[in-house]
């Protein structure tokens, strides 16, 4: 499982990746998860909230301010999913 810590006021979670020993185009999708609904995930990789979340009004599903989603890296027909937390922390002082 692999893990974020997004701090209050900031989308942006992170960068997924994955290797392909032929440098292959690999496509990433959000493909599960309990909150799934509150991420995006573009071309690159790059994974962001759709809206700037807040440690304060936890919205997953939960209520524990740490959202579950798996991501999953296809090419061709190789596929690899992998589950993936984000915690929303307070901004640090």
């Amino acid at each position: 499982k692999t893990t974020y810590t997004v701090y209050d006021g900031r989308s942006t979670v992170g960068t997924v990746a994955a290797t392909d020993s032929d440098f292959g185009i690999v496509v990433y999708s959000i493909s599960g998860g309990d909150d799934q609904s509150f991420f995006s995930l573009d071309f690159f990789g790059n994974l962001s909230f759709q809206s700037t979340p807040s440690s304060a009004n936890a919205l997953d599903n939960n209520g524990d301010n740490v959202y579950e989603i798996e991501i999953t890296a296809e090419k061709g027909t190789s596929t690899i999913s992998q589950m993936v937390s984000i915690t929303v922390a307070p901004e640090t002082p």
